[in-house]
């Protein structure tokens, strides 16, 4: 540990009760002193506050103990080590009068207290298990009694979506199967889920309290997607979000040992079914391994990596004919800003590229931090520009509204998904709400709703004659009712694949004037009508469907319900 010096500070209000930004105002001494994290590969996390010198300006100004330090002024200090972070606010304090300091609570230090908060996992029963928050921030780690000698884990990376309350399938059927006293903890400020990975995969819990529900939360929100750019980004270890997924494969191959053998390495490479002799393998293995060891530790594991992703065609079709030859300092060699210029305008066809531009490039893809301050582009960083949205050879320009949408719907391709629902397999597979979700977020504008009688009268979705699970009409269309607009405020058509008797067909339309509201097109098109154009259907659901033919009946009088709503 280091001492800081400052002097007075006056807290300023909270952008949310996990962030406060504090203001230091005058000259050293400040009496606050820091100490580093660094996570189990070496790299800097970050500065925590390790002691507040009681009656201190920085006490008075709300420092508390394991505050985590992300920011002075408007300079990011995540990864940053702890004599540059000293040098930093020592310069901020020095040319002006005060400066803002951000820091992060202790929501962190909660969640990776050990051996960590007690939650029921949610599946057919409930799963007593303590999840806990890695010291590296990387992975939500949890006990499974089926898992002896390992964690099950997510990584953080991998969070897609909180919701808080108690949805989905596996909390209805545990529900319905629990006893009094089971149920009386599956209340809804007690239940979240974590949403997570490229399937959108659900992991419903139970906290003991709305306390700690919202504890976790409000801590897993910060690794969303969604949440990327927001400033509690300082949980990640300063590596891009590849390298976390790197360490978290070799932590899964190696069983979370410190080093890798072959045959782990053999059996995690068909786990990700990637295909390479045994030969290879071993060559490449034994090649990444500088230490002379047979086990690979985890460093040596991204240098193997490489070795598999290596883009021989970039080297000979590209960096040879305009990039700088290899040296002994850069065996792969790199382009200069200028270099990458000349390969835009020419090979790219981007005749608007300027100098300035390609700058941008090498800072935001080159890995390599010593190439970025010479403004040189890497091999690697060339693959990470052509395989990212700024070198793909889709017109950005078309990601914005360029269409003239004051024509009929009728005129328009639209964006349409089918089974929606359906997560995995369409005999077998689990059907979950949180496709709509997905599919809506993805920019989807015709989702597919299959309707078939439920239990108690509740209206289910599922693809029928299947074992596909079941999941519960009012679920799918309450996520509509939350998504359907997120991406775009242009219209959202609901097809409706209906199997239902006449009495779920009433009770659909209940539900569906019932959650949806004003967003529902009651209007039935005429008879020669061309229909109005999604300008004007902005904010809209409209409800497609076969027409219902005339009641047969007197207990079929009530078909025109499920034609009222479309």
């Amino acid at each position: 540990p280091q001492t800081l010096t400052a002097v007075t500070s006056t807290p300023k209000s909270s952008m949310n009760h996990l962030e406060r930004k504090l203001t230091l105002s005058g000259h050293p001494p400040f009496g606050l002193r820091l100490r580093v994290r660094n996570n189990d590969a070496g790299a800097v996390i970050g500065c925590f506050v390790d002691k507040v010198n009681e009656g201190s300006p920085a006490k008075v100004a709300g420092f508390r103990e394991n505050d985590f330090v992300s920011a002075i002024g408007n300079t990011s200090v995540i990864n940053t080590p702890l004599d540059r972070v000293i040098q930093i606010l020592r310069h901020e304090t020095s040319i002006q009068p005060s400066v803002t300091i951000t820091v992060q609570t202790d929501t962190w230090l909660s969640m990776q207290s050990s051996p960590g908060v007690m939650m029921l996992k949610v599946r057919q029963k409930l799963m007593p298990r303590h999840f806990v928050l890695s010291r590296d921030f990387r992975k939500v780690e949890w006990r499974s009694k089926r898992k002896e000698r390992r964690h099950s884990f997510i990584p953080t990376n991998d969070v897609r979506a909180i919701v808080r309350g108690r949805t989905g399938a596996s909390f209805r059927a545990a529900f319905e199967e629990a006893d009094e006293s089971l149920r009386a903890l599956m209340i809804d400020p007690h239940c979240f889920t974590i949403i997570y990975g490229e399937d959108h995969t659900e992991l419903n819990l139970i906290a003991p309290s709305q306390r700690e529900r919202d504890m976790w939360c409000d801590g897993l929100e910060a690794f969303c997607v969604k949440n990327r750019d927001n400033a509690l980004q300082a949980a990640f270890n300063g590596a891009s979000a590849m390298n976390n997924q790197l360490v978290s494969l070799f932590e899964y191959g190696s069983n979370h040992e410190p080093t890798m053998s072959l045959g782990q390495c053999s059996a995690l490479l068909k786990f990700l079914n990637c295909s390479i002799t045994p030969k290879d393998l071993k060559e490449k293995f034994t090649r990444a391994i500088v230490s002379g060891s047979s086990r690979m530790t985890c460093t040596e594991f991204f240098t193997f990596y490489a070795s598999l992703n290596a883009r021989q065609d970039v080297m000979d079709l590209i960096m040879t004919k305009y990039g700088t030859k290899p040296d002994e300092k850069n065996p792969r060699g790199f382009m200069e800003a200028e270099q990458l210029l000349t390969f835009l305008r020419t090979e790219q066809k981007m005749a608007s590229a300027t100098l300035e531009q390609c700058v941008s490039i090498v800072q935001h893809f080159e890995p390599q931090q010593a190439l970025r301050a010479l403004s040189r582009l890497s091999i690697d960083g060339l693959v990470m520009y052509l395989t990212s949205d700024d070198g793909s050879a889709w017109n950005q320009d078309h990601l914005k509204l360029h269409q003239d949408m004051t024509r009929p719907l009728t005129h328009y391709w639209i964006s349409s998904s089918h089974n929606t629902y359906l997560v995995d397999h369409q005999l077998y597979g689990e059907s979950s709400p949180v496709m709509y979700r997905r599919a809506l977020e993805k920019g989807c504008k015709c989702v597919e709703l299959d309707c078939w009688d439920g239990d108690d009268g509740e209206p289910i979705i599922y693809h029928g004659h299947t074992l596909t699970s079941k999941i519960l009409f009012k679920d799918v269309i309450q996520t509509v009712h939350d998504y359907a607009f997120k991406r775009s405020p242009f219209p959202l058509i609901l097809s409706l694949e209906v199997h239902t008797s006449i009495e779920q067909q009433k009770k659909m339309a209940s539900i569906l004037t019932d959650i949806l509201g004003d967003m529902l097109v009651v209007r039935v098109p005429k008879d020669g009508d061309i229909g109005i154009s999604p300008d004007e259907l902005k904010g809209k659901i409209l409800i497609k469907g076969k027409k219902l033919s005339e009641p047969k009946t007197p207990d079929a009088a009530a078909a025109p319900a499920m034609a009222a709503a479309a």
